[in-house]
Order: C-alpha cells, then sequence, then structure tokens
C-alpha cells in the first residue's frame, strides 16, 4: 500500500521527465552564458575608445614650436604673411585619435583668431576651441646714409635723402607731413593704414622748424620718428652742417680780368659792359620754383612743403633771370 498517494511507477516517470526536460534547457543556458560573456567583451571595448578619445589633446607637432608659442590653452605666433600650415603644427596626442582642423590663421590680422579642432574615433568625436594670438613685435628698421651731412650755404637739401625706413614685413615705410590718424588699437598700440615716419628739425639756435633753411650757416639736428602699420615705433637722428659759401667765381674771375692789360680787352659800349659786369657779379644758385604761383623759394623754405609737384621746379640760376622771366620773390624766405 502506497500511504503518499503514488505509486512507485508514478515516480519513476516523474523523475524520468525531469531529467529529459534538464537535457533540453541545457544547451540554452550555455548560449546564453556565451552571450553574455560576449556583451560584457563589446562593452569593455567601446569603454576603452571612449576613454582614449576623453584622454586625447590637441598637442604641437615636432618644430612647431618654431612658428607657433603655447600660452595656456592657445598659441602666440608672429605677425608676417599668408596663412598659418595648421595640419602640419598641430596632432593629437594619441595616434588612435584624428585630428580635424576648421578654420586658417591670417597672419597679417593682429589680434586673436579661433580655430575649431576636432577629435574623433569609432566611440564619437569632441570638438575644441583653440585661439591663436598674431601679435607684431617687430620695430621698423630706420637706416641713416650718413651720421653727419655737409651741406654749402644755399645749395638745396632734402634731409630726407639721408633716411630709409622699413618695416620687416610690410617693406618701404614713406615720410608724413603729420602722424596720420588711427584706425585702432591692437596689443595696447594704436594701428593705422600703413607705416609712415616724421622728420623734426632743430636750427642752430634751438628753435624748432620745417625744414633745413642752407641761406643760415650753422649746424642743424634732424629727428627721425617712425612707426609701423601696428604702432611699433623707432628713432633716428643726424645732423646737418651748412657751411659758409666760398667767395663767388664769378667775382675772382672778373679781378683776374681787371688785372690784365686794357689793350688786350675787346671794348664795347658803356651801356653794355655795365649790364654784362652787373650779371656775371651775380652767381647762380639752386632755388626752388612754384610754377603755378610764379615764386621764387630758397630750398629750405617751409613754404615749399605745400607746392604740388607738379608745380615745382628746382633750378640753378640767378635770381635776376628769374625775375627777368616774370617770377616774384617769396617774402618768407627772400624777403
Amino acid at each position: 500500500m502506497n500511504v503518499h498517494g503514488k505509486t512507485e511507477s508514478q515516480r519513476v516517470i516523474t523523475l524520468v521527465s525531469a531529467v529529459v526536460l534538464a537535457l533540453i534547457l541545457l544547451p540554452a543556458c550555455k548560449s546564453g552564458q556565451a552571450g553574455k560573456e560576449n556583451d560584457g567583451s563589446t562593452a569593455d571595448q567601446v569603454t576603452a575608445e571612449q576613454v582614449a578619445l576623453e584622454d586625447a589633446q590637441v598637442t604641437l607637432a615636432p618644430d612647431a614650436s618654431k612658428t607657433l608659442e603655447q600660452v595656456g590653452d592657445g598659441y602666440q605666433v608672429e605677425y608676417g604673411t599668408g596663412t598659418l600650415d595648421l595640419a602640419s603644427l598641430l596632432v593629437s596626442s594619441d595616434s588612435e585619435v584624428d585630428l580635424t582642423i576648421d578654420g586658417t590663421v591670417d597672419l597679417s590680422k593682429v589680434g586673436p583668431q579661433d580655430v575649431s579642432c576636432t577629435l574623433s574615433n569609432a566611440s564619437g568625436s569632441r570638438s575644441e576651441i583653440k585661439t591663436f594670438d598674431v601679435r607684431d613685435t617687430q620695430s621698423p628698421e630706420v637706416s641713416i646714409g650718413q651720421s653727419s651731412v655737409d651741406v654749402m650755404q644755399g645749395d638745396a637739401y632734402q634731409a630726407t635723402g639721408n633716411v630709409t625706413v622699413s618695416d620687416p614685413v610690410d617693406g618701404a615705410i614713406s615720410n608724413a607731413t603729420g602722424e596720420p590718424s588711427s584706425t585702432g588699437e591692437a596689443d595696447g598700440k594704436k594701428t593705422y593704414d600703413k607705416g609712415w615716419y616724421l622728420l623734426s628739425y632743430t636750427c642752430p639756435d634751438g628753435s624748432s622748424a620745417q625744414g633745413i633753411d642752407t641761406s643760415v650757416t650753422g649746424t642743424y639736428q634732424v629727428k627721425v620718428d617712425a612707426c609701423d602699420r601696428n604702432g611699433n615705433r623707432s628713432e633716428g637722428s643726424f645732423s646737418v652742417v651748412v657751411h659758409a659759401a666760398p667767395a663767388a667765381e664769378a667775382t675772382e674771375t672778373a679781378e683776374a680780368s681787371a688785372a690784365q692789360p686794357t689793350a688786350e680787352a675787346a671794348p664795347e659800349p658803356e651801356a653794355t659792359t655795365s649790364a654784362d659786369a652787373a650779371t656775371a657779379a651775380e652767381p647762380a644758385r639752386d632755388f626752388v620754383l612754384n610754377t603755378h604761383t610764379m615764386k621764387i623759394h630758397l630750398p629750405g623754405c617751409s613754404s615749399i612743403g605745400r607746392i604740388k609737384e607738379s608745380n615745382r621746379a628746382d633750378v640753378h640760376d640767378t635770381l635776376s633771370n628769374l625775375e627777368a622771366q616774370g617770377y616774384k620773390t617769396c617774402k618768407r624766405c627772400l624777403g
């Protein structure tokens, strides 16, 4: 008799059924476990790529320090021409992470310029902004031909002929009559459309002047103040010595002629001889003419700067000859 309500045969059947069910479910369990292991491996791989992307940095390529100076998170570069070849100057710190650069740096434009840099790999990408500060640190070069210039009294002289000013990037800089208007400010300095230089003059008596009056003997001091388009400045100076003019050659010739026997001189009417003697006694000099106003100026006259180039004529002649042509003397320099 079975006190538990099941016969022996029933217990055997139940046991066999449990074994069969276990054999059926075992492969599926192994497959599920393998799937879980594979999922874990993939997760570990993605995490490593993400970490690499996060740790990668935009850094300078070898030898890039010759062109760029790293300042904080950005870079400083010298003013120049053209654009920077950023692809050869910046690299990713991780060779497994790619770097893409979107933008350029104009070296002729002083000030900060932003460029977008993107780091990427299989896990994704991230971008960061790099700032390039273009700075002009080079001053213009002032070259003086002679530290002391000798000029004869009455000779024409232009001080600009003894001065050359140039910028290492922008080239030749021209003389200006006054400081031009500023276009703005960069790096704490005024900026201009182009470079310029001014000349200032100190007379032998210590007073200031607009130029050198070669009719007055003595030593003049000339100062050069130069400025490039980005506000860098340089100075220079030289002296000009105006020497007293020697005795007129015509006077010496007249004296030599007077010493000769009068018999050798060809007789001429008295009126003609007097006129010729008057002309010979007046030496030829350098003058600057204003062909528009018909004025005669000495080379150092301050009014010369206002004569248009098309109306200017530099001549070597006598004052009487010029007046005979209708020219009038300048009241400022010739009284």
